[in-house]
């Protein structure tokens, strides 16, 4: 599309490039927005077709997917579902909270590196440090 300003100087102004636009949009801004918000890993799972699946295949899959879910939250991490608009895949978040992730931690001694300040060595993480001494978060 051809324009002019107020100086009557023609400018050309083009479309913003699109990237691969297709149906398949939907579900990436779904992925995008599961993955949002604290660290987290995307389980992506296939759900069967139930015009083409036999029912008791249908019902295993979702027994699966109750005993992963389960199994997920007994270790307190957060699970959310999101499905994809088309009903092909199914996403789990799986997630934790900040006090979970410190305690699991300082219980299994992870090792972090310390700021240059205070000598930059290797040393486990503990809760106990008042100041922020360490070069990153957990999160």
């Amino acid at each position: 599309e051809v324009t002019s300003s107020l100086m009557s100087k023609p400018t050309l102004r083009r479309e913003r490039a699109g990237r691969y636009k297709d149906d398949d949009d939907e579900d990436v801004a779904t992925a995008a927005l599961a993955v949002m918000g604290p660290p987290a890993i995307c389980v992506v799972m296939e759900i069967p077709d139930e015009d083409e699946a036999q029912p008791e295949d249908i019902q295993i899959h979702k027994d699966e997917v109750q005993m992963i879910v389960g199994r997920l939250r007994s270790l307190n991490l957060n699970v959310e579902k999101y499905e994809s608009s088309d009903k092909k895949f199914l996403y789990l978040k799986v997630s934790s909270n900040e006090a979970v992730l410190k305690y699991e931690a300082e219980s299994c001694r992870y090792r972090c590196k310390l700021k240059n300040e205070y000598g930059g060595a290797m040393c486990g993480y503990s809760q106990v440090a008042t100041v922020d001494i360490f070069v990153f978060e957990l999160l």
